[in-house]
């Protein structure tokens, strides 16, 4: 992953705006004139014997699709990676960013890395996680500035072919990023391409 560039052209345009971005790659991101871009450094466990494949990542269109961690708001970044790990043998995080409801925002994986997150829909697709339980209380604003100022450069940077929830899978019966997350993110614009015909048009209503 050495010329992975997708989370130097992101982080570059939005470190600026006040928020905390801890790397968690277990890689440096280096600029173009072979410095290293300096963030604080989270370890997340990884299986030493697995690696997740890799894309160009601007050679097609892909997804982002928004997660929610189904945990407690202080759920640590760490233990969803070891679960991701032990519990499921994957090569190590199954997101490319987490946002906490506190506005921080983890880098999980390389944006080149195609990482397991929505069966069926993994090579063509990001995975942003929020870190909350959200069937039950919104998203707070602060996580909301984060997901808006990262999807939003991705829209601008990247190939995106459109925003959507997890529960916008025909083939998932999960809820994910949680049933009044999904009707805020809608209402708010940050997801683009709602499954209409999946959940009905009275789904969204208030």
């Amino acid at each position: 992953m050495k010329k992975a560039r997708g989370w130097l052209l992101i982080i570059t345009a939005i470190s600026g705006l006040g928020i905390s971005i801890f790397n968690g790659t277990g890689e440096e991101i280096i600029k173009s004139d072979g410095t290293t871009f300096e963030l604080e450094k989270v370890a997340l466990k990884k299986n030493i014997s697995k690696e997740y494949s890799s894309r160009e990542l601007l050679k097609d269109s892909l997804w982002i699709d928004i997660h929610c961690s189904a945990t407690v708001e202080d759920y640590k970044v760490n233990n969803m990676a070891i679960w991701h790990v032990d519990g499921h043998n994957w090569p190590g995080i199954g997101y490319h960013a987490l946002i906490r409801n506190n506005g921080d925002l983890y880098l999980g994986n390389h944006l080149e890395q195609i990482t397991y997150h929505n069966s069926g829909q993994n090579s063509k697709s990001i995975g942003i996680c929020l870190i909350g339980d959200f069937d039950y209380k919104e998203i707070d604003d602060d996580a909301i500035k984060t997901l808006k100022a990262l999807t939003d450069e991705m829209c601008l940077t990247l190939k995106i072919k459109g925003i959507r929830g997890h529960c916008d899978n025909p083939n998932t019966s999960k809820t994910c990023p949680g049933t009044l997350g999904y009707k805020q993110l809608v209402k708010l614009g940050i997801i683009t391409n709602p499954n209409v015909k999946k959940f009905g048009k009275d789904f969204y209503k208030d």
